[in-house]
């Protein structure tokens, strides 16, 4: 017994690891073939009787390390993407909003802006004489274009029990501030464990602000459950929430005695349904959440064990929330990718025993219908999703089908990773193999059926060389773009147009490496990464991140991407909220009308090389200035477009004393001429035309 809990320890520890950027080594492991799915890994529970005993054999199972498959459900994330031009909510009208990457897909953010109207959130510091200590608020600011000026309307204080999640403004006039108990930290450490997710809430609150001097609460919708995703589409909230049953005096699970195991169990036993199942309060009024029929359970719980959570999917009206309907299913949920046609949700299972290691990422679709959503089908495909907040990259929803990207690491050191069932073809025996799959719904079952993939038989090359991760991704129409980093920068442009025949149509080695793509045009490709510096350390040879990149790609050629234009911002440990958190970048076509130039903005903290001597490997680098970076593309309509760096907004510099910090963020916002940064509690705003007018506002 004492073995099995080790192997399982070492699974979990070696997935956590290559979640969170580490792991992985030159060895190899045996060939995984993925297994056969039941076609529709869910099934509607047709009774009470029937879901009750998958909700309580899930929780026997959490409770019984022992006799926990070695199929552990260790998930990280989930995904999304641009078919149209990525942009913001709203561009109309000379402004942008929040930057999202599917159009018509809302997303929440800590700064929303109408036009008119911006609302930030705020927490007290040791100098508010009105809000307490710690406390957070959404200010309420007045925005004057003309003058770059911003006058405070009034505020609303948050309860403070819960931390924030973002806002939504469905309409001018209307503010969602979501809020939720739930934290787990970036690399998603408490993900597998069921016990996390118990004594959780999630709160929608919604105000009316038509007079934005006095907002109003105008309701407040409360569920079981922590907070998973969330995204805005025609006028409703599609809000994802992830519960465990909690069953009172509980052994934990990883120290329970056979005995008292037995009683656990006989303890479950004992649970009316209703007591299992996540419960809604609408303005404090107690309700339930979900009918038994409103969820599924796994078809064959042999294949898909029955889990302890319950993921809901919950879809409530903006503008009628108490006509909300909420389905779910017994498993878990770690993100989700939506366009305006349907929800995905994906979850991530391990396998792993002394000679073999393997990832597969589990997806499930739903349907968006009216105020509800309908499961159309599931599928397994080997490989992970990774982790972070923007796994949403590489998932992409086109002409009804769904493309994804996975990444299949080594653990173990057995035998070659290959994406093929046949031995005698493989993509290479190096750590990491990435892999582009195609789906689309099964015509004869409830189930997401795979067209193509890539490597595959007759193209087997592979996407990225021996070791290399995967960085940036973004899908955009009939294509693919793809980085790949370990000591060089291969960026792969992917021709999806025949979506059974897909294929690496070009490759460009360039220095550094690129986390983040937004495709300007179908001719121009937008990066931000970091520069890289190859240092050789007693004969050993390795990359060391150095300062920003901004890069600009000739894509118009399929076949032979080309750099077109650069700019490096700052030395070694220079930083970018937008490297990760795609809402800090701000993008904006035409801002002068037809073909004028694009304008775009990153915040970003520099860093100055100091005297390292003769070892390079000294991390002596001095921090200068904190602020918003501001750039134009000059001429993107043509292939000999430009990256002009138009000025800085500087709030903070070496010579200004001590750094305040980010609080939750920083964000950007264009309305005309006028430039507004959002940093911590601070906001600040100059003119494009003239960035260093820097005045702060509040």
């Amino acid at each position: 017994m004492a073995s099995m809990t080790k192997t399982l320890g070492l699974a979990i520890a070696a997935s956590i690891l290559a979640a969170c950027g580490g792991g992985g080594n030159s060895s190899s492991t045996d060939t995984v073939t993925p297994p056969v799915r039941a076609a529709g890994m869910l099934s509607q529970a047709d009774s009470a009787d029937t879901l009750e005993q998958a909700v309580k054999r899930g929780l026997k199972n959490a409770f019984d390390i022992n006799n926990t498959p070695l199929a552990l459900d260790v998930e990280r994330g989930a995904p999304l993407n641009a078919v149209e031009l990525a942009s913001s909510d709203a561009d109309a009208g000379g402004f942008t909003s929040t930057y999202t990457l599917e159009a018509g897909v809302g997303e929440a953010d800590i700064l929303k802006y109408d036009g008119n109207v911006m609302y930030t959130l705020r927490r007290a510091d040791s100098s508010d004489d009105e809000i307490p200590f710690g406390r957070i608020s959404v200010q309420l600011s007045q925005i004057d274009p003309d003058t770059a000026g911003a006058e405070p309307l009034s505020s609303i204080l948050l309860d403070g029990d819960l931390g924030v999640e973002g806002m939504y403004l469905p309409e001018p006039g209307q503010l969602v501030v979501l809020q939720s108990s739930g934290f787990y930290g970036t690399c998603g450490l408490s993900w597998f464990v069921p016990s996390y997710w118990q004594n959780q809430r999630t709160r929608v609150s919604l105000y009316d602000t038509t007079n934005p001097t006095e907002p109003q609460l105008q309701s407040t919708i409360e569920l079981d459950g922590a907070y998973t995703a969330s995204r805005q589409v025609n006028g409703l909230l599609y809000l994802v929430s992830r519960y465990t049953p909690y069953v009172p005096d509980m052994p934990p699970h990883y120290t329970a005695s056979n005995a008292e195991l037995s009683d656990a169990q006989s303890r479950i036993d004992e649970v009316a349904l209703q007591d299992l199942l996540p419960k809604v309060r609408r303005d404090g009024q107690l309700d339930e959440l979900l009918a038994p029929t409103d969820c599924y359970i796994p078809t064959n719980s042999e294949l898909t064990p029955d889990s302890a959570s319950i993921t809901t999917i919950s879809v409530i009206p903006f503008n009628a929330p108490e006509s909300m309907r909420s389905r779910c299913y017994t498993g878990e949920a770690y993100g989700m990718y939506m366009s305006t046609q349907a929800l995905y949700l994906t979850a991530q299972r391990y396998e792993y025993d002394e000679t073999s290691s393997a990832d597969f990422s589990i997806i499930h679709k739903f349907d968006l219908e009216g105020n509800s959503v309908a499961y159309r089908g599931s599928t397994e495909i080997p490989g992970t999703l990774g982790h972070g907040e923007q796994l949403d990259f590489r998932l992409s929803e086109y002409n009804g089908l769904l493309r994804v990207i996975t990444s299949e690491y080594d653990y173990s050191g057995g035998g070659p990773i290959t994406p093929f069932s046949d031995d005698s073809v493989d993509a290479g025996a190096d750590s990491i193999d990435h892999r582009i799959t195609i789906l689309r719904e099964s015509e004869t079952a409830v189930a997401l059926d795979t067209v193509a993939t890539l490597p595959n038989e007759s193209r087997p090359a592979e996407i990225g060389k021996p070791d290399e991760r995967l960085y940036g991704v973004r899908f955009f129409a009939e294509r693919a773009y793809m980085v790949t980093f370990e000591q060089i920068d291969p960026l792969y442009v992917i021709d999806l147009s025949n979506p059974e025949d897909p294929r690496i149509a070009g490759e460009l080695e360039v220095p550094g490496v690129a986390d983040f793509l937004h495709p300007v045009s179908e001719q121009l490709l937008l990066t931000l990464g970091r520069d890289v510096e190859l240092v050789n350390n007693d004969g050993n040879e390795f990359a060391l991140m150095q300062g920003l990149k901004l890069e600009l790609f000739d894509v118009a050629d399929i076949s032979n991407p080309r750099s077109i234009s650069r700019i490096s911002l700052g030395d070694r440990g220079s930083w970018s909220d937008a490297l990760h958190t795609r809402h800090a970048f701000t993008f904006q076509a035409n801002y002068l009308g037809d073909n004028s130039n694009a304008r775009f903005a990153i915040p970003a903290d520099l860093y100055q090389d100091g005297d390292a001597g003769d070892n390079p490997l000294i991390w002596n680098q001095q921090w200068q200035s904190s602020g918003l970076h501001l750039f134009e593309i000059d001429s993107p309509q043509s292939t000999s477009a430009t990256l002009v760096s138009v000025g800085q907004l500087l709030t903070e510099t070496v010579d200004s004393g001590q750094r305040t910090g980010n609080g939750f963020g920083r964000r950007s916002v264009f309305h005309d001429d006028a430039v507004y940064y959002y940093s911590g509690n601070s906001l600040w705003s100059s003119f494009w035309s003239d960035p260093s007018a820097l005045q702060a506002l509040h």
